[in-house]
């Protein structure tokens, strides 16, 4: 499956990471999750979502 944006979709996913925002992306094999790594709150609310310990990083 061949997934493609443009400028305005790139826009929108920067401006809703910048918000604190989870943004869902395809990759290889699955979709990805992932959000500012700046943002504690948006991390914070990673870990919830994935049901991860915060003691098990993330890559």
């Amino acid at each position: 499956m061949k997934i493609s944006c443009n400028d305005v979709d790139i826009q929108i996913a920067s401006k809703a990471i910048n918000d604190g925002a989870i943004i869902i992306f395809p990759t290889d094999t699955v979709y990805g999750l992932g959000c500012n790594p700046y943002n504690h709150d948006a991390v914070l609310s990673l870990y919830e979502i994935k049901k991860r310990k915060k003691q098990n990083l993330f890559p």
